[in-house]
């Protein structure tokens, strides 16, 4: 038998304590490489941002037209109101906007539905193509200004109204061939 005495409490938790080893501790789990949904997820982001690349440039590209339109138009409105003469020359401010949006309409529309459009029927053609009814009153006066005898010019357009009827006409415009009921229009 063992006669000695068990040591205090507090001797044992050292000794005990003493004859531990250290912790082993695990590797760090590394950043590379991914698990396969990380894969799986950076394959996708970077498909759909060349998707989104892909349509983002189709769009720019096909609205060439609209900001070639809209810079003419902005240095026409420029050109006016440096003019020299007095009172403004708005005939000719009317007549090249007349030019730019049958330039735009031409360019959306075929030519043989729309080259040959002036007074009411190009009014009405520009109404239904343009987004909501703003800015049609002032494009109604330039159809006014345009179609008029000389006897009967009485320049209704104000010239601020009209470039803005104009710039938003350029922006918001929907080609024919986009509306439902101009599908089955006959060309007239």
């Amino acid at each position: 038998m063992d006669t000695r005495s068990p040591p205090p409490a507090g001797e044992t938790n050292a000794l005990l304590l003493a004859h531990l080893e250290a912790n082993i501790e695990p590797e760090a789990i590394g950043f590379w490489p991914p698990a396969p949904g990380w894969w799986l997820l950076g394959c996708l982001t970077v498909g759909l941002c060349l998707l989104a690349g892909r349509r983002l440039w189709k769009q720019r590209k096909a609205n060439l037209y609209r900001r070639q339109a809209l810079r003419t138009a902005k240095a026409l409105y420029r050109q006016h109101q440096h003019s020299s003469h007095e009172p403004p020359d708005i005939m000719a401010l009317a007549q090249g906007y007349n030019r730019i949006l049958k330039a735009v309409a031409l360019h959306t529309s075929p030519r043989a539905r729309v080259a040959s459009l002036y007074g009411e029927r190009w009014l009405h053609f520009l109404g239904r193509t343009q987004k909501g009814q703003e800015g049609m009153k002032a494009l109604s006066a330039l159809g006014l200004e345009l179609y008029a005898t000389p006897t009967q010019q009485a320049s209704q357009i104000i010239p601020r109204q009209l470039h803005r009827a104009v710039l938003r006409w350029i922006k918001t415009h929907r080609p024919p061939h986009s509306l439902k009921k101009d599908a089955k229009a006959p060309v007239s």
